[in-house]
């Protein structure tokens, strides 16, 4: 769905009010603007990410608000754009005001995808094609598995149905059964690790080349479209990756210089991501490491980042559905 028009920022504790400043934005084209009742309209240094997501540099307004991303976002059903997964903007219009004094050179859009090192291309994403997710070339993912518990059988429907909107076959899909505290004496999260090595395990026995791993929470960011094709994206730039996060937190870049997909050196979150055979026995014995250290192993798993090509997919491919947590034991929104 196109983004031109005009949204409106919107209270951070009351999305149903606009916000003191009545900041608003306006998109046409490529060209995005913003205007408040204490500025007048500004031009915003813009690069997009695919037709629904983009990063905006602040500076021309207030330097010390830094860059951000803004994603296409429907929010108790009202259409809008949200900033840094934190601030909502409301739609307003279809067509913002003065739109005819956009230069015409920004009047059209090409989606732009930002390089990592891996590359430094940065042709836009192909439009309306259907790009497959499972395929074996070029180290594609194999199979998807993905780990439950069994007494969780809302979220296996959950997850399943998010799935099949990837239009992955069933037989590529792989349920893990998830170690469960309850039948054993280690913790909750130690469980969690022994439910992730059992899917590498599984993996390496049927001598995968690669496979998406995910958590029962899995929850898409964008489109099955857009995702596809991000994906399609990242193998292109960096074919010999070992890991890639679709969904991360606390990250840091070997290079902060990178924009977009990067090598990364450390993250959080092991809630999705797709890992090579090269990396398998690796990500393995970190996890038992972590174990035996009695470490948290979505927090220790990175350690390996300088001995394999471990990426971070910017924006992130899926994040964890907000729901009640076997770990924490309530229920819980990690917003990534």
């Amino acid at each position: 769905m196109p983004l031109d028009g005009v949204y409106c920022r919107m209270e951070g504790h009351d999305r149903t009010r606009p916000f003191r400043n009545q900041a608003r934005i306006y998109i046409a084209g490529a060209s995005i603007t913003y205007s408040s009742h204490q500025s007048a309209r500004t031009e915003l240094p813009t690069r997009w990410y695919d037709d629904t997501s983009f990063h905006v540099d602040w500076t021309p307004v207030c330097r010390r608000w830094g860059t951000v991303s803004f994603r296409e976002h429907i929010e108790n059903g009202v259409r809008g754009l949200e900033e840094n997964a934190q601030h909502f903007w409301q739609y307003e219009h279809p067509a913002a005001p003065h739109m005819e004094d956009c230069p015409r050179s920004h009047r059209s859009r090409s989606p732009r995808f930002w390089p990592s090192h891996a590359s430094a291309s940065t042709d836009g994403l192909r439009e309306n094609c259907d790009v497959t997710l499972l395929q074996t070339q070029h180290g594609n993912i194999e199979q998807v598995l993905y780990i439950n518990l069994a007494r969780r059988t809302d979220r296996q429907e959950e997850i399943t149905r998010e799935l099949q909107t990837l239009g992955i076959a069933e037989d590529s899909i792989i349920r893990i059964e998830a170690v469960d505290a309850r039948d054993c004496q280690e913790t909750p999260i130690v469980c969690c690790a022994r439910s992730h090595i059992a899917a590498l395990e599984h993996a390496m026995t049927e001598d995968l080349e690669a496979v998406l791993i995910l958590e029962d929470d899995f929850m898409l960011c964008q489109s099955p479209q857009q995702t596809r094709e991000r994906w399609a994206r990242f193998r292109d730039m960096a074919p010999h990756f070992e890991i890639a996060s679709w969904a991360h937190n606390c990250l840091r870049l070997r290079d902060r210089r990178d924009r977009g997909d990067a090598r990364a050196r450390y993250l959080q979150t092991a809630s999705a991501y797709a890992v090579r055979r090269s990396a398998m026995r690796r990500l393995r014995d970190t996890n038992l490491d972590a174990i035996a250290q009695n470490l948290l192993f979505d927090t220790h798993m990175s350690t390996i980042s300088n001995e394999v090509q471990w990426f971070a997919l910017r924006l992130a491919l899926s994040k964890q559905r907000p729901s009640y947590s076997d770990i924490e034991f309530q229920s819980v929104d990690y917003g990534c």
